[in-house]
């Protein structure tokens, strides 16, 4: 009875917390104002480490249902993720713009670089491309008015998803690549399995 309580309690303070996050969210642009070059460009690759991490999140409750674990140790993660998901995906959006502003528009607004774009780039601003309609529509009046519309312009997800998984693996192996990579090839293994389960 103690762990359930506290588990209500632990969702509670999420959905109450949650919003406010959002609200201040604005601020994760003020480093990239704040900081010399360096620090600046340490601070974007932290934002898209933890912009890369709210979207692995956001994609667990899903995937969770899919794979017939709501029920059993996945009953904990979607009882505090699923509510606040709307949320997770705009901070992810914020953090990962936050990361591309400071990792190639400003580097070549302030320094004058050629604007090229290799192809870990070309992927990263794919996924982001994708990621902004659902950053937008990502509220009640945007559910309201699209109706079953909303669903399906949510589904863009998984492309984004592969997206970057491409660019983050073009940058180089390591840890956030293998994250990414394992998340991916669950969910899209999920999406078959739901499938066949029909």
């Amino acid at each position: 009875m103690n762990v359930i309580l506290y588990q209500h309690s632990i969702q509670n303070h999420m959905k109450k917390t949650a919003p406010y996050l959002v609200y201040l969210s604005p601020l994760a642009f003020v480093p990239l104002v704040l900081l010399g070059p360096l620090g600046r460009e340490q601070y974007s690759l932290w934002a898209g480490t933890i912009g890369l991490v709210l979207y692995v999140l956001t994609l667990l409750p899903s995937m969770i249902r899919r794979y017939g674990l709501h029920t059993g140790v996945g009953k904990p993660i979607i009882a505090n993720l699923l509510p606040i998901r709307r949320e997770l995906g705009i901070l992810m959006f914020v953090f990962a713009f936050v990361h591309y502003l400071g990792i190639k528009i400003l580097p070549t607004v302030l320094f004058g670089l050629s604007l090229t774009f290799p192809l870990y780039q070309i992927f990263g601003a794919v996924a982001l491309t994708l990621t902004l309609p659902m950053f937008l529509t990502s509220n009640t009046w945007s559910t309201r008015m699209l109706k079953g519309a909303w669903k399906k312009l949510h589904r863009v997800t998984y492309v984004a998803g592969l997206a970057i998984f491409g660019h983050v693996v073009l940058v180089g192996i390591s840890w956030q690549a293998v994250v990414i990579g394992v998340v991916m090839a669950l969910e899209l293994g999920s999406l078959v399995y739901a499938h066949f389960k029909k």
